[in-house]
C-alpha cells in the first residue's frame, strides 16, 4: 500500500522539485520534510507537526491535502487488531457465568426491595414530607423585620439617593507644551490675557459661553467641561474657538 511519504516523494521527483525549494516555499524544517517523506513520524515533535508537514507538503505539489491525511490515520491506527483472540470456547463459558452470576444478583436485590418495602409501607416517606413543610414555615416569620419598619428606622436610606446638584456652568482648562499666548473672553465680559510658559495650565468658568484666541495651537491643549479637545492647530497657529460651538454666531 502507498504511503503518504512515497507518494509525496513520487510526486515531487515527477516535479522535479527538490526538498530545499519546498522547504524555502512553505517556510519548513528540511529534516521534518525528509522524516515525512521517510514516514518516520516519529522523528517529529508532536502529532500536530505531522499532519501540519503531511497538509503543507501536499498543497506544495498540487495533491489533496485531505487525502493525504486520511491515508496517514489509516497508517497509524493501532496494530492490536493483530492479536490472536482468545479461544472462542472459553470466552463463552466465561461470558455465560458472569451473566448468570449478575443475573442471580439482580434477582436478588429486587427481593430485597420488594420486601423492604411492603414492611416498611409508606408513611416514613409522609412523616419526611410532613417534616418538611413545617420546616418550611419557619422562616416566613417577619416580626422584628416588620417592626423595624414601623419604627422608621429605614427611613435614613432615602437621603442617600439625592445627589447635590451639578453645577450648571461651564468649564475650561488650558495647557501648554511650548509657550503660547492666550486670550480668553466669558459671556461677553472682561477679556483676559496670558504669556504661558512650558508647563503651565489655567482654569475657567463661564455661565454662557467663551471666546478663545490661541498664538500657538500646536503647542496648546484644551479641556472643555471634561472634554479633552486636544490641540486645535499647528505649532505657531493662530487659532480663534468659542465655546460652546453652538455659540460660533457671536465670534
Amino acid at each position: 500500500m502507498d504511503t503518504p511519504g512515497k507518494i509525496l516523494k513520487a510526486e515531487r521527483e515527477r516535479q522535479n522539485k527538490s526538498l530545499e525549494e519546498i522547504a524555502q516555499n512553505q517556510k519548513l524544517n528540511i529534516t521534518y520534510l525528509q522524516a515525512v517523506e521517510n514516514d518516520d513520524y516519529r522523528s517529529l515533535p508532536a502529532e500536530l507537526y505531522a499532519r501540519a508537514y503531511l497538509r503543507f507538503f501536499a498543497a506544495e505539489l498540487g495533491l489533496d491535502s485531505d487525502l493525504i491525511i486520511g491515508l496517514y490515520e489509516k497508517q497509524m491506527q493501532p496494530a492490536d487488531v493483530n492479536k490472536p483472540l482468545p479461544a472462542a470456547g472459553k470466552t463463552s463459558s466465561r461470558y455465560r457465568t458472569t451473566l448468570m452470576a449478575a443475573s442471580l444478583l439482580l434477582v436478588a436485590v429486587l427481593v430485597s426491595i420488594i420486601a423492604v418495602s411492603k414492611y416498611t409501607g409508606r408513611k416514613p416517606v409522609e412523616t419526611v414530607t410532613e417534616i418538611k413543610k413545617q420546616e418550611a414555615v419557619v422562616p416566613e416569620k417577619p416580626g422584628p423585620v416588620e417592626d423595624a419598619k414601623e419604627t422608621g428606622i429605614g427611613t435614613d436610606i432615602k437621603p442617600e439617593t439625592v445627589t447635590p446638584p451639578m453645577p450648571t456652568g461651564l468649564s475650561l482648562k488650558i495647557s501648554v507644551t511650548e509657550p503660547s499666548w492666550i486670550s480668553v473672553g466669558t459671556d461677553g465680559g472682561e477679556t483676559k490675557e496670558w504669556l504661558m510658559s512650558t508647563g503651565e495650565e489655567i482654569s475657567l468658568v463661564a455661565s454662557e459661553k467663551f471666546l478663545i484666541k490661541i498664538g500657538n495651537a500646536g503647542g496648546t491643549k484644551i479641556i472643555f467641561n471634561g472634554d479633552d479637545l486636544g490641540t486645535l492647530g499647528q505649532r505657531g497657529e493662530v487659532v480663534n474657538l468659542v465655546l460652546p460651538k453652538s455659540a460660533d454666531d457671536h465670534r
